[in-house]
Order: structure tokens, then sequence, then C-alpha cells
């Protein structure tokens, strides 16, 4: 009996893949858009990705809740449909955003009395302000309900506050967006990533999550300027001729001329990636602000062109040749280094080897080189957007040293590596965020930081952490692909190495592996992947394949 009601769960569970994927769509098409809140009833332009059914007259308990898991796909008009299983005690409280649970598998369902146990294998959460959380493999969640009889007819009158949709219905029901803050240094606007139906509130929900703020694991590295206390006025965003207005309540106002500016700044950014915004409006209790402009810095472009370090000197590695820096000749010949860092105007570079870390400063007739750490166990180095140069020990409970581009040393304070060992490391293009791959308890893990700065720019310290939950067991190295995404590489007992591409607060992409892989970098919005093999071979990945472009390589890097 068992067997059979789970085949009824699943065909109906899975009867929203095959109703989304057969065009159960309906786009809106009117000009003036109603960007409402989550509980707002009756919005008529919400997305019907999927339309859910209603509870069918006499169904069984087993029945009943495969009907309203199924439903839990239809965020439309506040989750409307699936509140029509649920008794009228849980009507208006179940609260459906609080959690989503994407789902490897399809849920089973076990029944006794009038209590039935949900199990569903699941690969993600998402909580209430839109941040996902990967499981690995295999993560078995239970959730409990109870059914009453409501005029002769079962209804839930216990839920958890949560849905749960397969990843199918998940990748179009679903969209990441993100969320803009800026810099500590007010320079740049750095992406976090969250996650939303695709529907009429999203508007709303992102302005929410700017007034919230960004990520706890974040810290001090990102500066929020809308002032404490700053709520929407009317809990909806009005989208009409491609302009987004948002009204603010009073507090808006303690914000001086330049902070609005910058407040302005992340909503632009932020509400410009839903179609049909062109710009925005902010007003404060209904008053219209004539906001000065701020213009946060743009990161410049990244060479498509990587960096390589030969036997001879650094150059500019392309498909068939080498540009060689002329300037680097003497410096790589004198140091013979193993690795190396150079900023985008190629006036300095960075050397490691066994006599330590070198800092040189390029001229076109030769060039300068001073010693600034002795230490021969040095991962590699590296210079962030603030002009930084970052070195980081090997060893276990590594010293972490960042020097100006006079040489002067600084020490950047963090207890997370205690007794650990960083085997690769990887500043964010903004410089805002440190990206770890650490040896912990017999495992590599993938550890994400905050950067703190001074007023100067100096980095004083790491955040607090948070591991990256991934199916990459045994990750070797890690590098920022731009602002939103990893470049991981990990190696198997047999020399196998894979590359994956994991989206911050997203999920994982694994391309092609190769043998014996040291290096996996990448460059976006291009697009380009290379990466660098133990016999010095370099590979780009074209069309979903590697192709070999130079050989006798040492490193390979982009400019910073």
């Amino acid at each position: 009996m068992k067997n059979s009601r789970l085949t009824r769960v699943t065909t109906a569970f899975s009867a929203a893949i095959v109703l989304l994927l057969s065009g159960c769509a309906a786009i809106p098409n009117s000009s003036g858009v109603q960007l409402g809140s989550d509980i707002t009833k009756n919005v008529a332009t919400d997305f019907l990705y999927f339309s859910p059914y209603a509870p069918p007259v006499g169904a069984s308990i087993s029945e009943l809740l495969a009907g309203f898991l199924s439903a839990g796909t239809g965020p439309q008009n506040d989750y409307l449909v699936a509140r029509e299983y649920l008794a009228s005690n849980l009507k208006t409280t179940w609260l459906p955003s609080q959690e989503v649970v994407v789902a490897d598998t399809n849920p089973e369902i076990s029944v006794e009395g009038t209590s039935a146990v949900v199990t569903v294998q699941s690969t993600a959460v998402i909580d209430a302000g839109g941040r996902m959380s990967l499981l690995l493999s295999g993560n078995n969640r239970e959730y409990s309900f109870g059914f009453v009889k409501e005029g002769g007819q079962w209804r839930i009158n216990k839920a958890p506050n949560l849905t749960i949709v397969s990843r199918p219905v998940f990748d179009v029901v679903f969209k990441s967006y993100a969320l803009y803050f800026l810099d500590s240094q007010k320079h740049y606007l750095v992406p976090d990533t969250r996650w939303f139906p695709s529907r009429a509130s999203t508007a709303t929900r992102l302005v929410n999550g700017l007034i919230a703020g960004p990520a706890p694991w974040l810290g001090d590295s990102l500066y929020n300027p809308i002032p404490a206390g700053t709520k929407l006025a009317v809990d909806a965003v009005t989208v009409s001729n491609g302009v987004a207005s948002i009204d603010f309540n009073g507090k808006f106002l303690s914000a001086s001329g330049a902070v609005r500016g910058q407040i302005k700044a992340q909503i632009d950014a932020t509400l410009g990636q839903i179609a049909g915004v062109r710009t925005t409006q902010i007003s404060a209790d209904r008053n219209v602000q004539d906001i000065p402009k701020f213009e946060p810095k743009v990161l410049p472009a990244v060479t498509l062109s990587p960096v390589v370090l030969t036997k001879d000197s650094l150059a500019y590695a392309s498909a068939n040749t080498l540009n060689e820096i002329d300037s680097t000749r003497a410096a790589v010949s004198n140091l013979k280094p193993n690795d190396f860092a150079l900023t985008s105007d190629n006036n300095l570079a960075a050397f490691t080897g066994s006599s330590g870390l070198h800092l040189v400063t390029l001229e076109n007739f030769g060039s300068e080189t001073v010693l600034l750490d002795p230490n021969p166990n040095l991962l590699s180095p590296t210079f962030d957007r603030q002009g930084w140069l970052w070195s980081v020990g090997s060893t276990v409970s590594p010293q972490i040293k960042v020097f100006s581009k006079t040489g002067t040393e600084h020490s950047l304070q963090s207890l997370a590596f205690a007794g650990r060992k960083i085997l690769s490391y990887s500043v964010s293009p903004e410089g805002a965020r440190f990206a770890a791959v650490v040896e912990a308890k017999g495992k590599n893990e993938i550890w994400l930081f905050g950067i703190t700065r001074t007023k100067t720019g100096l980095p004083s310290s790491l955040s607090e952490s948070v591991a990256i939950p991934s199916v990459i067991l045994n990750a070797t190295t890690v590098s920022w692909l731009d602002g939103s995404k990893l470049g991981l590489l990990s190696q198997s007992n047999a020399g196998w190495s894979q590359p994956t591409e994991i989206n911050i607060g997203g999920f994982e992409q694994p391309i092609t592996g190769l043998q014996g892989l040291q290096q996996f970098i990448g460059n976006n919005p291009s697009g380009a992947r290379f990466a660098l093999n133990d016999k010095g071979v370099l590979f780009q990945y074209r069309n979903s394949a590697w192709v070999a472009v130079q050989s006798e390589i040492k490193k390979v890097h982009y400019s910073q």
C-alpha cells in the first residue's frame, strides 16, 4: 500500500515539471506592472510559470499532500492555490517564502493516521532573504504534516513554513539576482547573490534586501549607506514606462545628499536587472527626492590574454604567440622565480622563489628589485585592486602579510587559520572578499571571508568565515573568475583534474577535466578559461574541449 502511495506522490510532483516544460507559461505584456510585496493578493501580473491545480474532491491524505507539494511550485498571488489545501487555521499563517528546499529526487510520503512525513533528498535551501545554501549530496530531510477534515474534505492543519521544488522547476521559476552594496572604501559595487521567484514582487524583495544589508559573512567589508530604520513607506515598488518608483519612509531623509547618491547607485544597479526597468525614482513619504549623482568606479577591463611565466620572462600568451614583457627579463634571470603577480599597468611585478618574495619596479630599460619577505614557503603572490601586495605562507598556521607599493609591511589579523593550512587563495576583483582552499580536519574546504580595510584602504583583518558546501571533496586551487563566480580545481587519486565553476550563493558547474592540471583561471565576461598542467602545457577551453596553446610555461595568471 505504501508503494502505491509513493507512486502517486511521484506522479503528482513530476507533473509540475511536465506542465512547466510543455508551455504552461503566461508572460504579462502590460505596460504598467505593479510590483507588490509577497503578501499582496490578486496580483494579476505574476508570471504563471506553472498553474497548480486545486484540491481534488474526495482526495486521500496522501493525494492531498502530493497536490499541495506540487502547488508549491506556483508562487503566483502568494501561493493562492497552495493555500486552498490548508485548513482554516493555517491559510493565513503559513509562510511559504521562509524557506525553499530544492529537491534532487521526488519526495516520499509516509502516512500514519492523520499525520504524514515527507522525506526529500535536497541539494540546496534558500532562506527568506533569498540566500542559497548548498547541501552535500545525500542530504535527506524530513518534514511533518497534520490533517483534519473540513466540510468532509481532508485539509492540512500542520505544515512547515517552506516549499519544496525539484531542480528543473526551480531553474525556471527562480532566478538569481545580485544585491549591490558598496565596498568599504565606497569605490566599487559588490554583488551579493540572492534567489527569488520571477514574479511581480521581485523588485520589492530586492529593495527590502538592500535595506536588510549584505550577508553576515561579508562583515565590515561592505558598506550599506541606507540609514537604520529606513523602510518602504508602502511595501510595494511600481514600474511604469521603464521607471521603478521607490517610496521610503522619513528615515531616508536623515541621509546626506552624498549618501543618497550612493543609495540610488545601489538601487539602480540592483533593479536594473529586472526586465523593463531603465531608471529609478526615489521618494520619501511620497515626496520625490532630487538625488545627487554618484558614480561608482568601474573595474578596468581584464585583458583577454593571461600572463605566463617562462624560463626567460613574463609574457602575454595568445593562441600561438608569446608577447614578452621585456622589462621582466632581467628579474626572471636573476631571481629564477617559481611564481609571480603583475599589476594591470605593467608597472609592478612580484616574484616568489627559494629566496622569498621580491617586488620589482618595471621600467623601459630595466628593473629595480627589493626583497620584501625572505620566507621561501609562500603561495602565489597577488596584487589587490587597491594596490596592496599579498603574501601568504604555505605552511600550517600561515602568516598573512600585505605590502604597500613602496614595500611597507603590514600583518593581517585572522585566527581562522590557526592549526590549519591554506592551499590556495584569491582576492576578489574589487578587493572586498577573500577566498581560500583550507586543509582542515583531513579534508579540503572552500572558505570565504570579507576583507576589512582601514580608511586608507589597508587590509587589516578578515571577517568570520563561511564555508561553501561542495561536491568537490579534494579542491586544491581557487581563483575568482569574476565578481560572483569562483574557479575551483580538484584532484583525484589517479591524477585526474576536475575544473569547476561555482557561483557564490549558487550552484556548481563542472567542466571537462584533464590529467595533471595545476592551475585553472578564467576571465568573465569574455568567458576565457585557461588551465596549466604539470608538464608546462597551457590549455584554453574552446567549444567544450581543452586545446593546447603553449608549452614550457611555469605559471599563469591574469594581471591585476
